[in-house]
């Protein structure tokens, strides 16, 4: 009997971070996350051997990741529970105990790993979410992965060999395809900036219920060659992140064309922060911005100017109000009341004006 479900039917909607205060649902279907299981399987070289680690939480889409391209090889999954994955050291010791092969960690959880902790098991270590700086090379193979949840996860990878000066996202993967296009549409010569824009059977169908958003962001692919290329390229989907295409065909990524920033691999918009921070009545003005610590990582920081004199538990009341309205991973480590919030001549928030966090 035929399946009553097919490859355009939804499989999952993630949700992702919006600028207007409500997070944008990203629809996947079943083909989409198909063709993303036939490409993993070849670049991850999966098999009945491969022993993979689910350490990604289950509303993040690295869980389907972590999960259906090895089930579908035939291979085997490893869960951490939330106790072990809160400690990297655990994460290690029960990688260890497990004999796991293939894992994926987001980029500065990859990077302190690398730092720490030798592994024999591993023969497929990916790393992504924010742009990669140079580390040691460890003694297993190391990629650095790229891929925005409305094209499937990942689309692009580089295998790290320690000598690149800056290190690219690499080619695009499977039957996806990239164009690094110019603000008129057009697509940039080999070394010049411009918007990465992926199209291929990986791109979704669109966000949730979101039909204007859809069309700005999925557009009508205008380097499309309608006599040869077949119908999976006709939509475009426009990533809003900066990029150079090289001459040997690695993407170098080079940051987001808007605000949104990345903490611990989750995209962010810092305007629906803001827009949550000023839903309470003490707030008269914020600005969420990104900070970086002695130890590299950004964190957020919420800086507001009260209305009127602060009560002295202003701070806390505010953490309060936070967590009724936003995820954890999206909860500022810092407030920081200010008298005002500088700017440039240009009208827009002087960031670096903004005093340090404390």
């Amino acid at each position: 009997m035929p399946s009553p479900i097919g490859p355009d039917d939804p499989f999952a909607i993630c949700y992702t971070s919006g600028t207007t205060g409500v997070p944008r649902g990203v629809v996947l279907n079943h083909g989409n996350l198909l063709e993303f299981c036939r490409m993993d399987a070849v670049v991850e070289s999966l098999d009945r051997t491969t022993r993979s680690l689910a350490q990604a939480d289950l509303s993040f889409d690295a869980f389907m990741w972590n999960t259906l391209p090895t089930l579908l090889a035939g291979g085997r999954v490893f869960m951490v529970s939330a106790d072990c994955r809160r400690s990297l050291h655990e994460t290690h010791e029960f990688m260890l105990r497990h004999r796991v092969t293939h894992v994926f960690f987001t980029t500065r959880l990859a990077e302190e790993y690398i730092r720490e902790y030798a592994n024999p098991h591993l023969r497929y270590f990916a790393m992504g979410g924010e742009k990669m700086r140079p580390v040691a090379l460890p003694t297993y193979p190391l990629y650095n992965h790229y891929g925005p949840t409305e094209c499937t996860i990942y689309v692009t990878a580089h295998r790290v060999d320690g000598t690149e000066g800056e290190i690219p996202i690499g080619p695009p993967l499977g039957r996806n395809r990239i164009v690094v296009m110019d603000k008129a549409g057009n697509a940039c010569r080999d070394g010049d900036e411009g918007e990465i824009c992926v199209s291929g059977p990986q791109v979704s169908p669109g966000y949730h219920n979101q039909p204007e958003r859809t069309a700005e962001k999925f557009i009508a692919n205008p380097v499309l060659d309608a006599q040869t290329d077949p119908a999976c390229y006709a939509r475009m989907y426009r990533t809003g992140d900066f990029g150079v295409c090289s001459a040997n065909g690695e993407i170098l990524y080079r940051g987001r064309m808007d605000r949104q920033v990345k903490i611990r691999g989750y995209r962010i918009e810092p305007e629906e922060v803001e827009i949550a921070l000023l839903r309470h009545p003490v707030v008269d003005q914020a600005v969420v911005t990104t900070w970086e610590g002695g130890d590299g990582r950004p964190t957020l920081v919420a800086y507001f100017v009260p209305r009127g004199a602060p009560a002295a538990n202003v701070l806390d009341v505010l953490r309060d109000h936070m967590e009724r309205l936003v995820p954890p991973y999206m909860m500022p480590s810092f407030f920081v009341p200010i008298d005002r919030i500088p700017l440039r001549p240009s009208g827009k928030v002087d960031a670096a004006s903004l005093p340090p966090p404390r």
